[in-house]
Formats: C-alpha cells, sequence, structure tokens
C-alpha cells in the first residue's frame, strides 16, 4: 500500500498560507517528487507547472530556507536549490573574509 502524500510544506504558526495559493494545490503530488533524477519528463512537467504560479517565489524562498532536499520547490530542482544554496555560503563567506593589502615590493610597512 503506498501512502500518498501532499506537496506542502509542514504547518507553522507563521504561514501565510502560501501554499493554498499554489498551481501544484491541485496536482498530483507524486509529479513533483519523481522516483529516480533520470526522470527528467516528469521533472520538467513539475517544473511548468511553477512557471505560471502566482506563489513560485514564496515557495522557493521556503524550500531553500528549509534546506529542502527532496523534490520540485516553486521551479527549482534539488540540483538547482543546491546550486543556489553552495552559492550562498559563498557570497557570505566571502563577505565576513578580511581583506588583506599587498605590499609593494620595497617598501617599508
Amino acid at each position: 500500500m503506498q501512502v500518498k502524500t501532499t506537496h506542502r510544506p509542514p504547518r507553522r504558526r507563521s504561514d501565510v498560507n502560501w501554499h493554498e495559493l499554489g498551481a501544484c494545490r491541485d496536482a498530483d503530488p507524486e509529479m513533483f517528487f519523481p522516483e529516480s533524477r533520470a526522470s527528467r519528463v516528469e521533472e520538467l512537467l513539475a517544473v511548468r507547472v511553477c512557471m505560471g504560479c502566482p506563489v513560485m517565489g514564496a515557495c522557493q524562498e521556503w524550500a531553500l530556507s528549509a534546506e529542502e532536499r527532496y523534490g520540485i520547490w516553486g521551479g527549482l530542482t534539488e540540483k538547482d536549490r543546491e546550486s543556489i544554496l553552495n552559492r550562498r555560503a559563498a557570497a557570505a563567506r566571502c563577505e565576513t573574509k578580511p581583506v588583506r593589502r599587498r605590499r609593494r615590493p620595497g617598501r617599508a610597512a
């Protein structure tokens, strides 16, 4: 017996119920959680549903802030989210890294 899941994030008090406005609310949840990464066609169909969604940005930010590892969220695949999180982490490291000045040869400090 297969348990059917819904394509909705867990509820929190701070939710504004953006997920209830999503284009995916009436779609088959399995479309957003392809069995394997090889299922590129299913992935593309899910992304296409997200492209016209009025809450796509909120969905993306939720998935990124929750570090959601599986499924299609806001049109972003698992690889897309991983890439964005890696870039954000690299940018944060650059912002906190102290700038070292290079000395010119022959000059006293």
